[in-house]
């Protein structure tokens, strides 16, 4: 009988199947790698693929420790990229390890990216509840308290408990928490969470009758050559403009957040980070370069919402959002985080209704 290789991994201590572990290595160059093939030379280390057991590596730093080094950010973004959990996408991913006898470059192809039909699809379903808001948690990166439905049942209603299940078990959802007996759900990687960002924005241009494509190379050249963001703002505009009173009646800070972010997603050529934790508070929005981060511009934007009717009983309200918001910018552009950006714009945005006040920081 074959002997079945195990490795220890270096968070948990325990021997599981090679298969289960991915291994780091650090090269006789010193550089840190995801080893995929398990041939690499170097000093090794393996983790448990697990979204805990990286968790638990980020805080108690035992890759660290085990390769004598300082695991950059980049090493755990990277090995998010290998939990796959839509049945499409692990499909796709073999498929392509097959062909070219390595870890494809891009996790999604052309199918998958309009596989918000879908989860539209799974929406509409749904009679009596508020479906947008549910969509806005997923974007937003909050969680869905919920309980797991087993058995389906053509009599009875389709509510979210059935939708959020139906969406766990294709793996469009996983399993966040499960304290005291609550299950919490949220999308399992970013991959997913930029379906649902397609699907959002669809879906408020919809609402809006907008119909024109956004002109991504003219954005991007704004932002990361110049620092600036009218172009993204103008767009943001557009759709806030377009919108019914209905609409406005449902707005906040992190709806107005949520639509930002989507049109951002659709930005090839930057990282997009949201509620991304800085000096114990979270920041907005950050946009980074994908390429050449030293010579283009990265930006962090924080934003505030007034409702109209709050605004026009006190025009003050403007300047103390621009206030908290310049406050929080300055605390964050002293972080160790933000201060290993070479080349930052910091943006104070505040949304009241369909005006847009902006500040540089």
């Amino acid at each position: 009988m074959k002997k079945v290789p195990l490795r220890m991994c270096v968070v948990t201590r325990n021997r599981e199947e090679k298969r289960n572990l991915l291994r780091i290595v650090k090269t006789p160059t010193g550089k840190i790698e995801v080893d995929t093939t398990g041939k690499l030379n170097g000093k090794g280390a393996y983790i448990t693929k697990s979204k805990e057991v990286l968790e638990m590596a980020k805080k108690n730093k035992a890759l660290d420790r085990a390769l004598d080094l300082e695991i950059p950010a980049s090493i755990y973004e990277e090995i998010e990229k290998y939990k796959l959990y839509n049945s499409n996408m692990t499909l796709y991913f073999f498929n392509e390890y097959i062909k070219i006898n390595k870890v494809p470059e891009k996790l999604v192809d052309i199918n998958i990216i309009s596989d918000y039909s879908k989860i539209e699809a799974f929406m509409d379903l749904c009679q009596n509840m508020n479906k947008i808001e549910l969509l806005e948690k997923i974007v937003s990166g909050d969680l869905i308290e919920s309980d797991l439905t087993e058995k389906f049942n053509a009599e009875i209603e389709f509510g979210e408990t059935e939708l959020v299940s139906i969406l766990f078990y294709l793996g469009y959802l996983t399993i966040k928490e499960f304290d005291f007996g609550v299950l919490e759900f949220g999308s399992p990687n970013e991959v997913i969470r930029k379906i649902y960002s397609d699907y959002f924005l669809e879906y408020i241009k919809k609402r809006s009758g907008l119909t024109d494509e956004i002109n991504q190379k003219e954005i991007l050249k704004e932002i990361l050559l110049d620092g600036k963001i009218e172009k993204l703002l103008d767009i943001l505009k557009e759709f806030l403009t377009n919108l019914s009173n209905r609409d406005y009646q449902k707005f906040d800070e992190k709806y107005v957040k949520v639509i930002f972010y989507s049109i951002c997603r659709m930005l090839k050529g930057l990282y997009v980070k949201s509620e991304l934790e800085v000096s114990g508070q979270y920041a907005d929005i950050l946009l980074i370069p994908k390429e050449d981060i030293k010579e283009r511009y990265s930006i962090l934007i924080e934003f505030k919402y007034i409702k109209q009717e709050d605004y026009d009983k006190d025009n003050n309200l403007l300047k103390n959002k621009q206030k908290q918001a310049r406050i929080q910018l300055e605390t964050y552009k002293k972080s160790e985080e933000i201060t290993m950006l070479p080349k930052l714009k910091c943006y104070s945005i505040v949304v009241i209704k369909d005006n847009i006040f902006v500040e540089s920081i």
